[in-house]
């Protein structure tokens, strides 16, 4: 049966090339001492002048900030700030664009809230967001539950059965949202779900769809039995998901998903810090001015009527702008790569971060369109604030990835310890762990003995047999 999807669900100069990396979260070597004592994952740095000052951000952006960091105080700034950044995507809905020589970009984005569960209050900040996109432009939100088929049915703007039974006022909401079928605003709170429904064959081409639909396609084709021909025109999907790291640690150490560019799209913002600093939220009253830029913005853009597709307006860059990103694009896409500094697999991100710079400077600029200006225009400021961010989530990338290979080897560490203490007290062999744990590897199972022995954590041992043989290596729980 199809899985169904719950949906409610200035700055200091930057330091000379000359440094090679930063520290930030650890990542696991091969040997530590202790499988908690890791060494830092390096960043490398970008070469000096490369990023300007940074400048202030919009003011609307900061009120959102301040507001919803007074509301969910526990919660990252860097979660509050893409929330914004995400509902000024969602209403835009295809309707502002940046010519570029390879294409347009749109200012949609993806975004992975990745934290613990409780500490960090995803939920409540996600709910935020939510309560401001429900109230304002539903009418570009999906469904809060849907399965894959009716999600994809909606995005081509076909009605739902049994819609001529609905309420006056129900199908009222529906035609209004017709009107922008593929300019939609998608949120899970739970997103590991999607990416496990997404391996299974009734599913298949799911995530390659969602790419397209988030790559902004002009048209997708989907031709089922069940469904016949589906066709999805100006597609723009705007994603903000969130799970917890335990959740993820799969996803995130699985190479196709990197490979076919599903994490590479995505702002993977993790926390700076391990825990947060505990405070009570405040119960003050949500300022005007966020429900008013985002009504305005609204109003201002044109409307579509289905099936016609939203007309879009083409921003610009101010004088000299288009050279500043030129010079970010070139180090991030080619000079740190070609440096082997980073992980392979982080590549596609490092690609696509300069892109995910450009968005962000156009809903700043968005936020800033004088209503004397036919079209928004990315200044100084804009691409600054906007680089400074894009570099806050490269940081992140970098965190969490880090923070995958830490889970994965502490499931590993859990699963190998539980196979020893079944064979207590005679002790278990390699081969006792690896036939209860055929999915691994045994130079992995190896890995992980190896790294629980020098922690002290499991005792080696070699009893002399009764009888005639060799004896055999056998690890028990350390005694302590």
């Amino acid at each position: 049966m199809p899985q169904r999807f719950d949906m409610r669900a200035g700055s200091p100069r930057i330091e000379s090339a000359s440094r090679q990396a930063e520290p930030g979260l650890p990542l696991p070597t091969s040997e530590p001492a202790d499988p908690s004592a890791v060494e830092p994952c390096l960043i490398p740095l970008l070469p000096e002048g490369i990023l300007p000052d940074k400048a202030p951000a919009p003011e609307w952006l900061d009120i959102y900030i301040r507001y919803a960091g007074q509301v969910s105080p526990m919660t990252p700034r860097l979660f509050h700030e893409s929330a914004a950044l995400w509902m000024t995507g969602v209403v835009v809905a295809r309707r502002i664009h940046l010519a570029m020589p390879w294409g347009n970009v749109y200012p949609n984005l993806m975004v992975a809230w990745i934290a613990p569960t409780t500490l960090f209050c995803k939920s409540t900040a996600l709910d935020l967001a939510r309560t401001q996109a429900l109230r304002l432009f539903s009418f570009l939100m999906t469904a809060q539950e849907t399965t894959v088929e009716a999600f994809i049915s909606d995005l081509a703007g076909r009605a739902p059965s049994g819609l001529a039974d609905c309420s006056t006022p129900v199908r009222m909401r529906w035609e209004k949202r017709r009107n922008f079928a593929a300019q939609q605003g998608w949120m899970l709170d739970e997103m590991s779900g999607l990416l496990a429904s997404a391996g299974k064959d009734y599913n298949t081409g799911l995530m390659e769809a969602i790419l397209l639909f988030y790559d902004c396609t002009e048209r997708y084709t989907r031709s089922t039995r069940g469904q016949g021909i589906l066709e999805i025109d100006n597609a723009c999907l705007s994603f903000l998901g969130a799970s917890t790291p335990s959740m993820l640690a799969e996803y995130l150490q699985a190479p196709r998903l990197w490979a076919m560019g599903f994490w590479p799209r995505c702002a993977l913002l993790t926390p700076e810090q391990e825990y947060p600093v505990w405070k009570m939220p405040e119960a003050v009253p949500e300022p005007l001015e966020i429900s008013d830029f985002l009504s305005r913005l609204l109003l201002r853009l044109p409307e579509p009527t289905y099936p016609t597709p939203p007309q879009s307006i083409a921003a610009s860059f101010a004088p000299g702008m288009i050279e500043v990103w030129e010079n970010y694009c070139r180090v991030l896409r080619h000079d740190l790569l070609i440096k082997n500094e980073i992980n392979e697999l982080l590549s596609g991100a490092y690609g696509r971060l300069p892109t995910q710079a450009l968005k962000i400077a156009l809903l700043l600029a968005v936020m800033e369109w004088e209503p004397e200006e036919p079209a928004p225009v990315i200044r100084c400021r804009h691409l600054a604030h906007a680089m400074h961010i894009a570099e806050s989530w490269r940081h992140s990338l970098h965190r969490t990835f880090a923070l995958g290979h830490q889970n994965e080897f502490n499931r590993l560490r859990r699963r190998v310890l539980k196979q020893i203490s079944r064979q207590q007290p005679h002790g278990a062999t390699l081969r006792d762990i690896c036939r209860q744990m055929q999915d691994k590897k045994p130079d992995e199972i190896q890995d992980v003995l190896r790294q629980l022995l020098n922690a002290g954590e499991v005792e080696e041992r070699s009893p002399k047999p009764e009888g005639r043989g060799r004896p055999t290596t056998r690890y028990f729980l350390a005694q302590r």
